[in-house]
C-alpha cells in the first residue's frame, strides 16, 4: 500500500472535521502535495508518515 492510500482517510477526515466538507478535498490533496514536493525531507527512520502528514495538513 502507497502512502497516499495509507493516509489519505485520515488526512481527509481530520480536514472535514475541521473545516467542513466544501474545503476537505481541497486540504487533503494539497497536503499530499506539499509532502511529495517535500519527500527527501522525510526522516525515513520514522515508522509512520502520519505525524509528518498531520503537520503539513495543519499549516
Amino acid at each position: 500500500m502507497n502512502i497516499f492510500d495509507r493516509y489519505y482517510p485520515a488526512i481527509h477526515g481530520y480536514a472535514m472535521r475541521r473545516l467542513g466538507c466544501d474545503l476537505a478535498d481541497d486540504v487533503a490533496a494539497e497536503t499530499f502535495l506539499v509532502a511529495f514536493d517535500n519527500r527527501q525531507r522525510y526522516d525515513t527512520t520514522h515508522p509512520s508518515a502520519r505525524p509528518w502528514l498531520f503537520g503539513i495538513g495543519s499549516t
